[in-house]
């Protein structure tokens, strides 16, 4: 799931979409 949600940047390192961040923050605050 998150190969296909990841994008290699020109540089070569890891981007996630804004999309997926929010969620991964939402996820989080609820803890």
């Amino acid at each position: 799931m998150l190969s296909a949600l990841t994008r290699i940047d020109r540089r070569g390192r890891i981007v996630i979409p804004r999309d997926f961040r929010r969620a991964l923050n939402l996820k989080e605050g609820r803890r």
